[in-house]
C-alpha cells in the first residue's frame, strides 16, 4: 500500500512547511518572540519593566493581526494542494472581490475563511510542525538508538536510561525489544499522525460556505419542483 509513503510525505513535508513558514513570519512574530525570552529571562531572576512587557505583547498583537491573514490565504492554497497526499481534494470557490488592493484586502479581512486559515497557519508554525517533527525524529531515533545499544555496551561504554544503566550486552535484550517495537509501530504513528493534521487542515481550510450554498441550492431547486408538481396535481 502507498498509504504510509504518501504519510510518511506529508509529515516530512509539513515540518518543511512550518519550519520555513516559521522563518518567513519572524519579521511579524518577533515582537513575541522577544516577550517570550523576557519572561524567561524573569523565571531566572532578571528584571524587565512592566512597560516594556506590554509594548512588546501590544506590537505583537498588532503585527500579528495585520499582517498574518494575508499570509495565511496563499498558505492555505498551498496546504490545500498538499492535502491531497492523504485525503480528497478540499473545496475552494473562487472569491470574486472586484478591483483595487484595497478591496481585496478588505475582502480577505472580512470572510470566516480568512480567519480559519489564520488559525490553521498559527497551529502549523507552532503545535503541528512540532508534533511532526517528534514523531519523525523520536520514534525511529530512539529505535534505533535501542537496538544498537549491545553494540555500544560491547565497546565498553555504559548505556544509561534513567533510573537504569546498562554495561553488558547481553543485559540490553530488553532494550534491544523495546527498539524493534518502537520501530514497527512507527510506520502507523506516522499515519495516525498525518491523518489528524488532515483532519485538521479539512476542518479549518474547506470552503464550507461554498457546500452550503451548493445544498441550500439543491433543497430550493426540490421545493420548486414540489410546488409545481402540486399546482400540476391541482390542475
Amino acid at each position: 500500500s502507498s498509504w504510509p509513503w504518501r504519510s510518511l510525505g506529508y509529515l516530512a513535508s509539513t515540518v518543511l512547511v512550518g519550519t520555513v513558514l516559521a522563518a518567513l513570519i519572524s519579521p511579524i512574530t518577533f515582537p513575541l518572540l522577544a516577550l517570550g525570552t523576557a519572561v524567561e529571562e524573569m523565571a531566572v531572576g532578571r528584571d524587565h519593566p512592566t512597560w516594556l512587557l506590554i509594548a512588546l505583547l501590544a506590537a505583537g498583537l498588532a503585527l500579528l493581526l495585520a499582517f498574518g491573514p494575508l499570509v495565511a490565504v496563499p498558505v492555505a492554497r498551498l496546504e490545500r494542494w498538499r492535502l491531497r497526499l492523504v485525503h480528497p481534494p478540499v473545496a475552494s470557490a473562487p472569491r470574486p472581490t472586484g478591483r483595487g488592493v484595497l478591496v481585496w484586502v478588505r475582502a480577505r479581512y472580512t470572510e470566516p475563511a480568512t480567519w480559519r486559515a489564520f488559525a490553521y497557519l498559527l497551529l502549523l508554525v507552532t503545535v503541528v510542525d512540532a508534533v511532526s517533527w517528534s514523531v519523525l525524529y523520536l520514534f525511529p531515533t530512539l529505535g534505533a538508538y535501542l537496538i544498537a545499544t549491545p553494540a555500544t555496551t560491547a565497546l565498553g561504554r555504559t548505556v544509561t536510561l534513567f533510573p537504569w544503566a546498562f554495561d553488558d550486552p547481553r543485559s540490553t535484550l530488553p532494550l534491544v525489544l523495546a527498539g524493534g517495537v518502537l520501530l514497527l509501530v512507527t510506520p502507523y504513528v506516522v499515519a495516525l499522525t498525518a491523518h489528524a493534521h488532515a483532519v485538521l487542515a479539512r476542518l479549518l481550510l474547506e470552503d464550507r460556505g461554498a457546500e452550503e450554498l451548493r445544498s441550500e441550492l439543491v433543497e430550493v431547486t426540490r421545493s420548486r419542483a414540489r410546488l409545481v408538481d402540486a399546482f400540476e396535481t391541482e390542475r
